[in-house]
């Protein structure tokens, strides 16, 4: 007898591909490889000629993959036709199982080369709550319910392994030494020493300016110079209205002219009247004090231009702004500085303390060359919060330029100044301000 080999089942060869494939697809570990296996792997089960896979985002469909198609482009005629026909066919919201869909592919010329007969498998998500995209399978010939039968159990598959690709979540197990050694590397991070600084504004100011100061009450006429104006001695700095000033001068002369006539007319009368001439004292002493009000009124005329005492710069803001401004006596207007000798004003705000001391070392950025730190130190330290003009309470350190630039820099110039203080871990330097603002919070 002749031993005819036995044929295998062509179904338990299908189902043994369907095993497989499900294996190799579960195996994918990137959106793109398991793309391309729904689109091109997937041939060998379902015989498509033609294949897109369509992602569910945002409630819509977006074009992921194409057979043959590395990357296809989703903007293009063909993309945009397709999301748009599948989210009308199978919404994103709505579980069905694989079936026949009409595409009804408009009379383009890029649709005509389109395969008639479509088969529309939904991949649904893991328990069933919408579905994770669309599988669209394309070929000349017609399916069979056999085919959609086993394209259901598929569909699934495919669905799982799609939804639990886009939401894996990184793997964080570590073994022992892995995570002993983590521990470690932190701990001695955290252990660096580091130094402390802080940062605040600060400004080019000069050594023992001259306060130029109104030296009565009266209203500022004008100022003919400019603020940072080179000087000499003898030059106006500030004018006063001289109107006022002179209408005083004059009421005081007057109220002396009428004292001496009075004066004069008793020591006639002194002769003949003896009351006349006891009244002469009062008198005198009446012309006296009304010749000093003159003086005194003729000096505060001749004061009402406030010259410069010495050589120097005129430091102050904008003088239009001073322009018709009255003043109180002893009100500052500007101020006569020297501009070889230089400092550093910081304001230091009451947040950025830090342990510090005299001489400890200062850069200062000046914001017209932030590229450029400008060294300095510290000489004295403020005790007191005061206001700021920049708002809240500062502390008000001073610092002396080094390297040559104590009287290179332009005065009133402004930056920030980085004080560096003692050293400490970078625990601390890095956790120093979020446990000061926990311990105000909760009152400890």
């Amino acid at each position: 007898m002749t031993n005819i080999a036995a044929q295998p089942d062509p179904r338990l060869l299908k189902l043994s591909s369907a095993l497989l494939l499900e294996q190799s697809l579960r195996a994918k570990t990137r959106l793109g490889e398991l793309g391309r296996g729904l689109v091109d792997d997937t041939a060998q089960i379902h015989g498509h000629d033609l294949a897109f896979l369509l992602v569910a985002r945002a409630g819509t469909y977006r074009l992921a993959a194409a057979t043959a198609v590395a990357d296809p482009d989703r903007t293009g005629p063909l993309g945009q036709w397709l999301e748009k026909r599948i989210a009308t066919l199978q919404p994103v919201s709505r579980k069905a199982a694989p079936h026949v869909a009409e595409l009804e592919p408009p009379a383009e010329d890029w649709a005509a080369g389109l395969p008639r007969h479509c088969l529309l498998l939904p991949l649904p998500r893991p328990g069933g709550h919408g579905n994770a995209g669309v599988l669209l399978l394309l070929r000349a010939q017609p399916w069979q319910d056999s085919e959609r039968l086993l394209a259901e159990p598929l569909a699934d598959c495919y669905g799982h392994a799609l939804w639990m690709l886009r939401h894996r979540l990184p793997d964080l197990t570590l073994d022992r030494r892995r995570a002993a050694a983590i521990v470690a590397t932190v701990l001695l991070l955290a252990l660096l020493p580091v130094r402390l600084d802080t940062l605040a504004p600060a400004e080019i100011a000069a050594v023992d300016a001259i306060p130029i100061t109104a030296p009565f009450d009266g209203i500022v006429a004008d100022i003919p110079v400019r603020p940072y104006q080179t000087v000499h001695e003898g030059d106006t700095l500030v004018v006063f209205d001289p109107q006022e000033l002179a209408m005083k001068r004059d009421v005081a002369l007057r109220s002396l002219d009428v004292a001496e006539a009075e004066l004069n007319s008793l020591r006639n009368q002194a002769f003949l009247d003896m009351d006349s001439k006891a009244k002469l004292a009062v008198a005198e002493q009446k012309v006296a004090l009304e010749r000093e009000n003159a003086a005194y009124s003729q000096e505060r005329f001749e004061r009402h231009r406030l010259t410069a005492s010495v050589d120097g710069v005129v430091v102050y803001d904008d003088r239009f702004n001073w322009k018709g401004k009255p003043v109180q006596t002893g009100q500052a207007v500007m101020t006569l500085a020297k501009p070889e000798h230089q400092e550093l004003h910081i304001d230091l705000p009451v947040s950025g303390l830090i342990p510090t001391h005299d001489g400890a070392e200062v850069k200062l950025f000046l914001d017209m060359d932030p590229s450029t730190a400008i060294a300095a130190k510290l000489h004295r330290l403020g005790i007191e919060a005061r206001p700021s003009p920049a708002g809240g309470l500062a502390y008000r350190y001073v610092a002396t330029m080094e390297d040559g630039h104590g009287a290179s820099l332009q005065l009133g110039a402004r930056g920030t100044a980085k004080i560096y203080g003692e050293r400490v871990t970078l625990a601390y330097y890095l956790f120093r301000r979020p446990l000061a603002a926990l311990r105000q919070f909760l009152g400890v």
